[in-house]
């Protein structure tokens, strides 16, 4: 790896301006999206009735959130390369059940990680970080194909991921003091940085 956190750091903030679509509009109607999308999975999770509808109805809510996630991935990797396309979220939603595949089976190896002990799951969770990204990349190859491309650029790449992520965590902070109003600027700043990063790996 080539560039530095700090300059794929910059260069995301020069994308941000660049780009054709507004971020921080596009990152406002994202967050009211997920913030209601969200408010319904409490609600269903919460509720004392816990039949096969009701959990049925909460599954598929957290589904709908994980797309929306990739969605907005998707489309901080088109801003990244200059083309700033919301079609992404279609895209994601049009690939929902490869994304919720490859989300499950992520999910199942950072859970045996964890159970090890905390850090092999860190280290699984780092290395199966970019699967989203290589099956928007490669779609006709397949989620598991996905998923060894995650591990497989990964390697060598862990740590420098690790602590850009630590490079956000003011930014975090901030996010939570300012009672979420910060994330307008901070997820499309993150997300793009991350875009930079798997740019440069792959």
């Amino acid at each position: 790896m080539t560039m530095s956190i700090s300059e794929m750091k910059r260069q995301a903030r020069e994308q941000m301006k660049s780009c054709k679509t507004n971020p921080y509009i596009l990152t406002l109607v994202y967050l009211i999206i997920s913030y209601i999308v969200g408010s319904i999975l409490i609600f269903f999770n919460n509720s004392s009735d816990s039949s096969a509808m009701v959990k049925l109805v909460a599954f598929i809510i957290q589904c709908v959130t994980t797309i929306l996630e990739t969605g907005y991935l998707w489309w901080a990797l088109s801003a990244k390369r200059g083309d700033d396309n919301t079609d992404e979220f279609i895209s994601a939603f049009k690939q929902s059940l490869y994304i919720i595949i490859i989300n499950f089976i992520c999910n199942i190896f950072i859970a045996l990680g964890l159970v090890l002990l905390i850090i092999p799951g860190i280290i699984v969770a780092l290395g199966l970080n970019m699967a989203m990204l290589c099956f928007r990349d490669a779609p006709d190859d397949g989620f598991f194909e996905a998923i060894k491309n995650s591990w497989s650029i990964m390697k060598g790449n862990k740590f420098n991921l690790f602590m850009l992520y630590l490079s956000f965590i003011p930014w975090v902070l901030l996010t939570a003091v300012t009672l979420g109003i910060a994330g307008i600027y901070v997820i499309p700043y993150m997300n793009i940085t991350i875009a930079n990063f798997y740019d440069e790996i792959c």
